[in-house]
């Protein structure tokens, strides 16, 4: 399943380079990312939706922004 977000004042090229940053990210990780930050979903809610724990969820949140943080400085 894919999900489209938009995402308001990026340019078509960033908007490139952040789906490429996210797709490189491992799945788990990626969902947590996608569902909390472009979904707006509260941590708890992305902790049921992925049967995960909110501790968890909050590491993936973590490791994974700076993952993504990253990505798009080295480009």
């Amino acid at each position: 399943t894919v999900i489209e977000v938009p995402v308001a004042h990026v340019s078509p090229a960033d908007s490139l380079a952040i789906r490429d940053a996210l797709r490189d990210l491992p799945p788990r990780m990626r969902a947590a990312i996608v569902l909390h930050h472009m979904a707006g979903m509260t941590v708890p809610q992305v902790a049921r939706a992925l049967d995960r724990s909110e501790n968890t969820i909050r590491s993936q949140l973590r490791t994974g922004l700076q993952r993504l943080r990253e990505a798009l400085h080295d480009d």
